[in-house]
């Protein structure tokens, strides 16, 4: 802990900007529950409407390579990371989301089924994903305001939630679709 707590004090020091962004990334690695989509609204804030380092055209970008890369979402923040600070962003972005998740299973994983069981956490859990499941609502909103620029835009949206709710088509061949059609549409 000591060896982190000098890391963290040593960016902050060294580049202000890389230890406000590790900062940043160390606290949504630990209150993101749920995987990347709660980070989405926590970012957001920090990174868009509060710090103003990205705009929202941009994140939406992040958001979109986490979709199109393997692995998780949470790779937004490596894009961040780099779209902020290039390759030494990306790292410490990188290892700031990731570590405390990691920390949490190393250190817990003794105590896990005392702690699972507790009434209490299942409380705290309930009201923490009910709160970013309110977030969620709020980003998807931003971010629909954002995308939907056009009647184009609307019409690809509307056609891919009717692919995806009524006619139950996987998930892959309707970005791929959407894809396409914005070869031809724009």
């Amino acid at each position: 802990m000591a060896i982190l707590t000098l890391l963290f004090w040593g960016l902050w020091n060294w580049q202000h900007q890389l230890g406000v962004m590790s900062l940043i990334f160390l606290k949504i690695g630990v209150v993101a529950f749920g995987g990347g989509y709660a980070m989405i609204p926590i970012l957001q804030w920090d990174m868009v409407d509060h710090l103003g380092w990205l705009t929202l055209r941009q994140f939406l970008d992040g958001i979109l390579l986490g979709f199109v890369t393997p692995g998780p979402i949470i790779i937004t923040a490596t894009f961040i990371g780099y779209w902020i600070k290039g390759l030494l962003g990306a790292l410490v972005a990188t290892v700031s989301i990731f570590l405390p998740p990691i920390l949490m299973i190393i250190f817990l994983t003794p105590f896990y089924q005392r702690v699972k069981e507790g009434q209490w956490v299942r409380q705290v859990i309930q009201g923490i994903l009910a709160a970013l499941v309110g977030m969620l609502v709020l980003v998807t909103l931003q971010m629909g305001r954002a995308s939907l620029v056009d009647w184009q835009s609307l019409v690809i949206l509307v056609g891919a939630a009717a692919a995806l709710i009524r006619f139950k088509v996987n998930l892959l061949w309707v970005a791929a679709a959407a894809a396409c059609l914005s070869l031809f549409i724009y």
